[in-house]
């Protein structure tokens, strides 16, 4: 009897580098401070107290660009799901 693998299929792979490409061209439709902040979060995985430190914001206006970074990105994300029918 053999078991699935826990390790990523093909299909996996490929399912990644797309919504890799599919956020990265989101990104674009950021302002420059916004995203800054989502990629040094979620990209380079950075606490906020980090990103304040690096960036030279209070940790207030880094919580701030964040929160508004992922409200501006949702639309995009959605739009560009709807165009190419591929799943969020």
């Amino acid at each position: 009897m053999e078991f699935a693998s826990a390790q990523p299929t093909p299909f996996d792979f490929t399912h990644m580098r797309e919504e890799t490409e599919r956020v990265s061209a989101a990104l674009i439709h950021l302002e420059v401070a916004q995203r800054e902040v989502v990629m040094l979060r979620f990209q380079e995985d950075m606490s906020l107290d980090e990103i304040a430190t690096i960036t030279g914001a209070p940790l207030s206006t880094v919580k701030s660009r964040l929160y508004r970074g992922l409200e501006a990105l949702k639309p995009v994300l959605t739009a560009m799901k709807d165009l190419t029918g591929a799943s969020a």
